[in-house]
């Protein structure tokens, strides 16, 4: 196979951390304006009701959703290290063997997620009026898990070669698609909920194929074929000993925020609808943070397969300094604008100054949550995945319940959802620097 200079572990590292985490995050925007998107045009097309119903689902599908994700942020630390030491046979298993994985875990995610919406959303004690819109926005949306299984695979497999463009232009089409898919649907045909769930099953159809096609032209890294898509159990236990505790981590944490909404829940309906529309805003927040643990994860992984270990150092400090600046740029309008971007959802007053007082609580903080997943991205690089995922759990999930349990015993105060998010952060921060720069570092770096 061809080999190409690799500018990852080549060139100059802000140019090249930039070039790569733009299409990411580009990726994430357009991946979040999915889901916004729905939740806009319900807002302003259905009703309060319907908005709280999409705006809040975001907890429940962003388990299968985070699953994913993790899964291939994790996987991506295989590929890039077989990229990195030019070992294309090996890339080439690897990628076969986790679309294979892929598939078989967004089937599985699709029937359960189906059957068990209804049960997912009592759990979380939503009130019977948003439990009307949602529970067919879910079970329509847990028809695409698959697609979006093989999409977020696919995504991971483009950028561990270095092409972060890919996923980011796919998605843009992808985005465009849904926008008219959710007018059409709701507009005209009066699907409500209904179809603007079904134009993200079938933007994602597009995206999983588009993208399967494109990697099939990759032949100089690997030769996909539909024929050898299947399990290895070496490249299996590679993948899931990195992939899965990231997809597990994530999913984990995602479903702490379902457990997390049943506090929300116990608030009127403009809370509950100011606080989902609060999550879509913060969610673009962190869209620069994600991006640069995606970078860091990656530059730290393929350069420490051809052992440049000055450039792992450099390539964590600048991702820290570009994610500051990143954050920065995003949290300062955010902040003061708040009214006018949660007013954008729903022109209610209450629902307007409950959205806002989460955002300028959590916007200000999120250079922590920056941070932190740098620190995910630099263990995660390291083969620490395991790791990673128990500190996370540890901060997102134990932490995070305790504290709202004893918090709410006190006094019932949506304070404490808006402060428990920077909490969180911080505490998952402090665990995994602790474990770098006392274990990881001395291991890898010396």
């Amino acid at each position: 196979m061809a080999e190409k200079n690799n500018a990852i572990t080549e060139g100059i590292i802000w140019k090249e951390m930039l070039i790569f985490v733009l299409p990411i995050f580009l990726s994430y925007l357009f991946q979040n304006l999915y889901n916004s998107v729905d939740s806009l045009i319900v807002g302003n097309l259905v009703s309060k009701e319907a908005l709280a119903a999409v705006s809040n689902c975001s907890t429940v599908t962003n388990i299968m959703v985070g699953f994913f994700t993790g899964l291939s942020s994790g996987a991506m630390t295989i590929f890039s290290r077989y990229y990195g030491a030019k070992k294309y046979d090996e890339l080439d298993k690897s990628v076969h063997t986790a679309l294979a994985f892929a598939v078989m875990f967004g089937l599985l995610m699709t029937i359960t997620g189906y059957f068990a919406s209804n049960t997912l959303l009592k759990l979380m004690h939503y009130p019977q009026d948003v439990i009307y819109f949602a529970l067919p926005y879910l079970q329509v949306y847990f028809l695409g898990s698959i697609f979006s299984a093989v999409f977020n695979i696919c995504s991971g497999v483009s950028r561990s070669i270095g092409d972060s463009k890919t996923p980011f232009y796919i998605l843009l089409l992808t985005t465009a698609l849904n926008v008219i898919f959710d007018l059409l649907f709701t507009a005209v045909f009066n699907l409500a909920v209904v179809g603007v769930a079904l134009s993200t099953v079938f933007a994602q159809l597009i995206s999983a194929l588009v993208i399967i096609k494109i990697l099939m032209g990759k032949k100089e890294y690997f030769n996909i074929r539909l024929s050898k898509i299947k399990i290895d159990k070496y490249y299996l236990s590679e993948i899931v000993s990195q992939g899965l505790p990231a997809g597990i981590q994530t999913c984990m944490i995602s479903l702490s925020n379902s457990l997390m909404q049943r506090y929300v829940n116990s608030f009127d309906t403009n809370i509950i609808t100011g606080i989902g529309v609060a999550k879509k805003i913060d969610s673009f927040v962190a869209m620069p943070c994600q991006s640069f643990g995606i970078a860091t994860a990656t530059f730290v992984s393929q350069n420490y397969g051809c052992q440049k270990k000055e450039r792992i150092k450099k390539s964590v400090i600048t991702a820290m300094l570009l994610m500051a600046i990143s954050v920065t740029l995003l949290c300062v309008p955010i902040t003061i604008f708040s009214d006018e971007l949660v007013g954008l959802f729903n022109r209610d007053p209450q629902v307007i100054k409950a959205g806002t007082a989460m955002v300028r609580v959590i916007a200000p903080l999120y250079i922590v949550n920056g941070l932190m997943e740098i620190f995910f991205g630099l263990n995660r690089g390291f083969k620490k995945a395991i790791q990673v995922m128990i500190f996370s759990m540890l901060a997102m999930i134990v932490v995070r319940q305790t504290f709202l349990a004893i918090a709410f015993s006190m006094a019932h105060d949506i304070f404490f959802i808006h402060i428990c998010y920077p909490l969180c952060w911080t505490i998952a921060l402090i665990f995994n620097m602790v474990y770098y720069f006392g274990w990881v570092r001395n291991e890898y770096l010396r």
